[in-house]
């Protein structure tokens, strides 16, 4: 069985050893795929102006970052410096390592152009129910979490501070 909503599907499989085993099993699968449903969920409120200008800005932490050893071969950890840059009108850009814009300018940098050229890292964002929601283009589920306080955000329990 194959459950299709917008771009996600669900596959449902069944197997049995035998014939009369799955004629046995059918009553139930058939119960099964009459319970299954789609709901919509409802999508996260618009982004206000003051929403806006309460998350607006660079925001540095500390994260791991995950690096390839290329002498030695295969994957390891290390912790570097993070950053969210956060637009009044609803986009977010992350990267590690250097801040992707002065603080002071975050108004001048393009978040199109990063959208098309690093779109793993680009997103929107918007304030829904108290909550800050992030949505990363090729990232699920979304990034919920307290809108940034005193100057200060909390992501996936990394802290950030507003530059």
């Amino acid at each position: 069985m194959l459950i299709v909503a917008g771009n996600h599907a669900a596959i449902i499989d069944s197997s049995a050893g035998t014939q009369q085993s799955f004629a046995a099993l059918s009553q139930y699968l058939g119960t099964l795929g009459d319970s299954l449903r789609v709901d919509a969920a409802r999508a996260p409120a618009a982004l206000t102006v003051a929403g806006g200008r309460a998350v607006t800005g660079l925001y540095q932490g500390m994260a791991m970052k995950v690096t390839v050893n290329t002498i030695g071969g295969g994957l390891y950890n290390k912790p570097a410096l993070h950053y969210y840059l956060f637009s009044a009108d609803g986009h977010v850009y992350r990267r590690y390592d250097y801040p992707p814009v002065v603080a002071a300018n975050v108004a001048l940098f393009d978040f199109n152009a990063a959208e098309q050229s690093d779109r793993s890292n680009s997103g929107r964002y918007t304030i829904d129910s108290g909550r800050l929601i992030i949505r990363m283009q090729d990232q699920l589920p979304d990034i919920v979490t307290e809108p940034p306080r005193d100057g200060v955000l909390t992501i996936n329990s990394v802290t950030y501070q507003r530059q």
